[in-house]
C-alpha cells in the first residue's frame, strides 16, 4: 500500500518526529511503500495536498489538531486515515483504539474501514468536537503562551488562571431547519465523537457516522459550577442531558464575543459572537484497528 506519513514536530514534546521515523521503518519492513513529510498548521496549505496526492493511506503522527488540518486533504486524495497518537490527548486515536507501528501493521494485514463525518466551525474542519466556554478560553491561553513542543504541565497555570477569571456566556442555538431556538448559560460542547480531554466523556451519545452533532449544555455561572458536570462526564451520566443538533448544522450565538476551540485547538479568527457549524457533504474513510 502507498502510505504518506505526516508528523507535527510540535506535538507531544517532539515525540511525533521520532514516531514518524519508527512508523516508516516498520511499514517498509512490512512491504509497504511510504514517505514522510511534516504537517502544516494551516489546513489550506497546498503542500499537504501535494504530499498525499498519490497515497492510499495517510498516517498522521501528532495530536488531534494535526489530524483535523489534514482530514480534508486526505479525503480529496481518496485515502484512508490513521491517527498515530503523539499529542497531548489523542482523542481520535483513543476513541477508535488506534496505536502506533505494530497496531497499524496488524490493521493493514486485513484492512477494514469506516466512514466518519467531517464538520466545520466557520469553515475550519474538526472531527471530534467544538466548544465555547471555559475549555475554549483555556485552549486559547495555552496556545498564546506556547513556545515549542508542549506537554500536560503547560496546561496547569492556564487552567488555574482562567478558572479564577471566567464568567459564563449565554449561548443560543439557532437551528436552520426551523426548529425552536434554545439558550443556556455556561459551557456548550458540540460533539461528533464521544471523546474529551482527561478521559472525560461529556457527550456520551455522540456518533461520528450519524450525520449530526450532539450537544451538551453544561449550565453554570462560573468555573465551580462546572465541577459537577465534570464528575458526571467521567462517570458517563450525561446521556439524558444531551441534545441532538439539526442534521447539516446550525448557528450558535453568544451574548458577547467569545473564543472557540475545535479538537483541542483554537478556532482561527479569535473571539466572535456567532459560529456556524456545518457538516461536509462527504465523509472521510478511516482505517480501523484489527
Amino acid at each position: 500500500m502507498r502510505i504518506a506519513i505526516l508528523s507535527n514536530h510540535q506535538s507531544g514534546k517532539g515525540r511525533a518526529a521520532r514516531l514518524a521515523r519508527t512508523m516508516q521503518l516498520a511499514l517498509h519492513e512490512a512491504g509497504h511503500a511510504c514517505w514522510q513529510a511534516e504537517t502544516s498548521a494551516d489546513e489550506r496549505d497546498p503542500r499537504v495536498v501535494e504530499v498525499i496526492r498519490d497515497a492510499e493511506l495517510v498516517v498522521v503522527c501528532g495530536g488531534d489538531g494535526s489530524l483535523r488540518t489534514t482530514v480534508r486533504a486526505a479525503r480529496a486524495a481518496g485515502a484512508m486515515l490513521w491517527h498515530a497518537p503523539a499529542g497531548t490527548e489523542n482523542l481520535f486515536a483513543r476513541h477508535f483504539g488506534m496505536g502506533r507501528a505494530a497496531s497499524l501493521v496488524r490493521a493493514l494485514q486485513k484492512p477494514r474501514e469506516r466512514s466518519v463525518d467531517v464538520w466545520s466551525a466557520d469553515g475550519h474542519a474538526f472531527l471530534v468536537m467544538a466548544s465555547v466556554g471555559l475549555d475554549a478560553d483555556i485552549v486559547h491561553e495555552v496556545a498564546h503562551h506556547r513556545v515549542g513542543p508542549q506537554g500536560r504541565r503547560q496546561w496547569i497555570w492556564p487552567i488555574l488562571r482562567r478558572s479564577l477569571q471566567w464568567a459564563a456566556p449565554v449561548c443560543t442555538v439557532m437551528p436552520d431547519d426551523g426548529s425552536p431556538e434554545w439558550s443556556c448559560k455556561g459551557t456548550l460542547i458540540a460533539a461528533n465523537l464521544p471523546a474529551y480531554a482527561t478521559r472525560m466523556n461529556p457527550v456520551v451519545v455522540a456518533d461520528g457516522s450519524d450525520g449530526q452533532l450532539d450537544a451538551l449544555a453544561m449550565r453554570c455561572d462560573g468555573a465551580l459550577g462546572l465541577v459537577p458536570w465534570a464528575l458526571r462526564g467521567w462517570l458517563g451520566w450525561t446521556a439524558s442531558d444531551c441534545t441532538a443538533l439539526p442534521e447539516g448544522g446550525c448557528r450558535i450565538g453568544t451574548d458577547r464575543a467569545c473564543v472557540w476551540q475545535v479538537d483541542g485547538c483554537p478556532l482561527p479568527g479569535g473571539a466572535r459572537s456567532h459560529v456556524l457549524l456545518q457538516r461536509d457533504e462527504a465523509q472521510v474513510r478511516v482505517l480501523m484497528p484489527a
